[in-house]
């Protein structure tokens, strides 16, 4: 997880995962580093970019930090050099993004960034 916590002069701050491009599977799998702690945010977001290959992306949410509990949030195509992002209330203490291949064998790369802000 790349997680960093930016502070402004205001003391406000947000949770920040910057994850690196990553190749979709054929079954669901997690994005390496996006999982977000929001406990302390009112808002969570996530954009996700695919450069080759549709992928259908996941937003899941949980109230463990390890997801056994994970329930989706939000899913959505992407087609290949298009974006999609999703907002939304930080109703779950932990969030992550998954991505799966559209088309089994057909390998999309995707890159995800997830916001967590407001207090």
């Amino acid at each position: 997880m790349t997680l960093q916590a930016i502070t402004h002069l205001n003391a406000r701050s947000i949770d920040l995962a910057a994850c690196a491009a990553q190749n979709g599977t054929d079954t669901a799998a997690v994005v390496t580093g996006s999982e977000l702690d929001n406990r302390p945010f009112l808002q969570t977001g996530y954009a996700i970019y695919v450069a080759t290959n549709t992928l259908t992306w996941y937003v899941y949410g949980a109230r463990l930090s390890t997801f056994a509990d994970e329930v989706l949030i939000y899913s959505g195509d992407v087609l290949a050099g298009g974006h999609s992002t999703n907002d939304t209330a930080s109703y779950y203490p932990y969030s992550r993004v998954k991505i799966v291949n559209k088309v089994a064998g057909s390998v999309g790369v995707a890159t995800v960034t997830g916001l967590a802000r407001g207090f």
